[in-house]
């Protein structure tokens, strides 16, 4: 009688600790599933000292053309629903450019080192962000991030602009992102190109 129970007892410890283990699978599976969609979602785009993170929505479209040098990218729609831009501007070659053709910008903007430094320089530059004007930042022990959105008239239509702007140590970074209704970058999206374009 007693081996019997005793047997039992052990079958059911076995039995808890293989729940148990089960359980621990598949929350490891579980969180690994819900992690690689999320980032499955995002294209990072290296830059030579940079990767910048980039809904995959932008890339994977027919209708986008893609450009790219050792320090800046144009991702653009055929259409002009969306363009993004990524630029190092502490490497990068004034006189060969994609986008901006004013070597004195380049300079102004590699000088900008606060928040009203940045937003004042990109005014001034791109002639963006002159309306009402969201700002933010995110000040992490090794870099910070300053970004700034705004709605602007381009070619008769609305664009939502937002522009990121990247500082870690001398390493500067600056991404321009415009797009229509259609393309228009959530909160979640936004926040993660930010958090993780580095």
């Amino acid at each position: 009688m007693f081996r019997v129970k005793y047997k039992k007892e052990q079958i059911l410890k076995g039995l808890r600790c293989f729940s148990i283990e089960i359980a621990i699978i598949w929350t490891i599976v579980l969180i690994y599933t819900l992690i690689s969609k999320h980032y499955v979602q995002y294209y990072q785009i290296q830059l030579s000292q940079i990767a910048a993170s980039i809904p995959k929505e932008y890339m994977n479209s027919e209708e986008s053309e893609r450009y790219k040098t050792d320090n800046e990218f144009l991702i653009k729609s055929k259409e002009n629903s969306y363009l993004i831009y990524g630029i190092e501007l502490s490497n990068v070659d004034e006189s060969n450019l994609l986008q901006f053709r004013d070597e004195d910008a380049i300079k102004k903007l590699k000088s900008a080192n606060t928040c009203s430094q940045v937003l004042e320089e990109i005014q001034d530059e791109t002639g963006f962000l002159r309306g009402d004007v969201t700002t933010g930042n995110m000040e992490k022990p090794s870099y910070t991030v300053y970004y700034f959105s705004s709605v602007e008239e381009w070619y008769g239509k609305n664009y939502q602009v937002y522009i990121m702007f990247y500082i870690k140590g001398d390493l500067k970074y600056m991404e321009i992102c415009m797009t229509d209704a259609r393309y228009a970058l959530s909160e979640k999206q936004k926040e993660h190109m930010a958090l993780f374009t580095r």
